[in-house]
């Protein structure tokens, strides 16, 4: 309403004979000029506290600190989240009416953190999240400079990382520590490098269990060898036929045989458990337990070992190596760590439209996108994954072949040449170990090479089945 209008409403309430002063019509003028600038301060107050309303930015590609300070950019504040670079004032009050959706279902769940990276894209709804396994799917639709994308963002809990751990110069009948931050054993890989002496026979204990890896060759001064699971070893970085014996000597008559597995406690020994005895000429190596685990380095003498290939004549021609004095190693353990309280969002490296090609400021956003939602604690990581094939392929190029051959002769090309390609798909399956003796006690579910037979202090009672 204007002043006028207002005015005269206001000299509608006095009496006729009042209405016609000159001062009383200047004074409720005044008043009324008063009045609509109050109505209009409360109309801009209103509309500065409703997304809907509140004013916004007219050019997308404005700083974001120009963005920040507009009334939209002070309700998106409140919740700490900002404009993001070459984003339009309708894209944004889309993504605040999002996110507040996101606060009242809870923020810290997987489609949650899904659905809050997938609106850094500026998608025209949010995407549906599937799951393959224990992996949550979002796929949405980007507008990128070559035009509509699908792509497809991928989270994982608890991802696995590179572990490694080096101890140079081990001497012999050394013992040194792992430490597995796992939440599960992991498969190791030994790496073995000899330094200024040769090493012959060398044998690596893991001391949790008393397994024994032994090598049949020798390595000479600055000679590497990696022992892998259930592959053969790489002596100076190539194949060796040489074979790995992982063995368990309780069966045989010697000073460090011993059936059971035992630790010390306050100066005592404790029984953890007992085992078989194991001896197979194979590359299975060990699983690294969960904690500290201890490893011994030796060698072994070459008259043992003929006295355990006694079983075994087509590894006796390995021994041809004679008895030397051991020298000290580098040791080196690497193995997959699964990372606990954590995880991995996997996106491709594919810069929406509106952001220009900034890839920087894509991953930006995303860190920012992903850490908003996780819970106190948790630590979350983003990943760029090797780039999908392109919807469509445009052969700009064309293909010429040049022939050049003698007049005399004459070249028919009748035969086409074709691929077949065979798809092959491996499962490999374990059993859990869950069967129990008829005495107390029972072998842990892990591969039965590796486990322990635990004898508990209180049997538990038997029943009738």
């Amino acid at each position: 309403m204007t002043p006028h209008r207002r005015m005269r409403r206001l000299l509608g309430y006095l009496p006729r004979a009042l209405q016609e002063g000159e001062n009383i019509r200047h004074f409720l003028y005044q008043v009324a000029k008063e009045m609509t600038l109050a109505e209009e301060g409360l109309t801009t107050l209103m509309r500065s506290r409703w997304y809907r309303l509140a004013r916004g930015w007219h050019d997308p590609k404005d700083f974001v600190d120009k963005k920040v300070a507009t009334q939209l950019g002070g309700i998106a504040s409140l919740f700490g989240i900002e404009p993001l670079k070459g984003e339009s004032t309708g894209q944004f009050r889309k993504r605040l009416r999002w996110l507040v959706d996101l606060h009242r279902e809870g923020l810290t769940t997987a489609p949650a953190i899904l659905k809050l990276a997938a609106t850094v894209y500026l998608p025209a709804k949010l995407p549906t999240i599937t799951w393959e396994g224990d992996i949550a799917v979002a796929e949405l639709t980007v507008a990128s400079d070559t035009g509509p994308r699908r792509i497809r963002l991928l989270l994982r809990d608890n991802p696995s990382n590179s572990a490694r751990k080096l101890h140079q110069a081990v001497p012999p009948k050394g013992v040194v520590q792992i430490t597995n931050a796992s939440i599960e054993p992991a498969i190791p890989e030994l790496h073995i490098r000899a330094r200024d002496r040769k090493v012959t026979y060398p044998q690596l204990t893991l001391r949790n269990n008393d397994l024994r890896i032994v090598y049949l060759g020798s390595l000479s001064p600055g000679q590497s060898l990696v022992l892998r699971h259930r592959q053969p070893p790489l002596l100076a970085g190539r194949p060796d036929t040489t074979p790995v014996i992982v063995y368990n000597p309780c069966s045989f008559n010697e000073d460090e045989a011993k059936f059971a597995v035992t630790r010390v406690d306050k100066g005592k020994p404790v029984l953890v458990g007992g085992r078989f005895s194991v001896f197979e000429p194979q590359s299975s190596l060990p699983t690294l337990p969960i904690g500290v685990s201890r490893w011994a380095y030796n060698t072994v003498d070459v008259t043992t070992l003929a006295r355990y290939l006694g079983f075994w004549p087509k590894l006796k021609k390995f021994l041809h190596e004679p008895s030397t004095l051991p020298g000290p190693i580098d040791l080196e353990m690497r193995w997959q760590e699964s990372r606990a309280a954590c995880f991995e969002l996997c996106v491709p490296p594919i810069v929406p439209l509106h952001m220009d090609g900034d890839l920087a400021a894509l991953t930006r956003a995303l860190r920012q996108a992903i850490n908003y939602g996780r819970a106190a604690g948790v630590q979350a990581r983003l990943t760029l994954t090797p780039p999908p094939v392109p919807d469509a392929v445009a052969l700009a190029d064309q293909l010429s072949v040049h022939i050049q051959k003698n007049p005399s002769d004459e070249l028919n090309l009748t035969e086409r040449l074709t691929v077949d390609s065979i798809g092959l798909e491996l499962t490999d399956a374990l059993a859990s170990e869950s069967e129990r003796f008829y005495a107390s006690g029972k072998f842990g579910a892990r591969t039965f090479d590796a486990t322990l037979f635990d004898h508990p202090t209180k049997p538990e009672p038997e029943t009738d089945p």
